[in-house]
């Protein structure tokens, strides 16, 4: 039951940065929330670098759905 919660989460996580980042949506791209990414990556870098972490977050959740990953030792 953790696992299914645990990837519902992380699915949602990485939807949002996913289209936050495809549609550049300001409250996730705001230079006054990650300055630093900004200063470091550019404007483009740091949108590449949020679709980038969110499709990793879909591909985890959906492990975690699917029962690839789990939490605790063996079965």
């Amino acid at each position: 039951m953790q696992s299914i919660i645990f990837g519902a989460i992380l699915i949602g996580f990485g939807l949002i940065g996913v289209t936050g980042g495809f549609w550049n949506w300001k409250w996730l791209t705001e230079p006054t929330h990650n300055y630093s990414f900004i200063r470091a990556l550019g404007p483009t870098g740091t949108r590449i670098f949020y679709i980038v972490l969110g499709i990793f977050l879909l591909g985890v959740g959906i492990a975690f759905l699917n029962g690839a990953l789990s939490f605790g030792g063996g079965k």
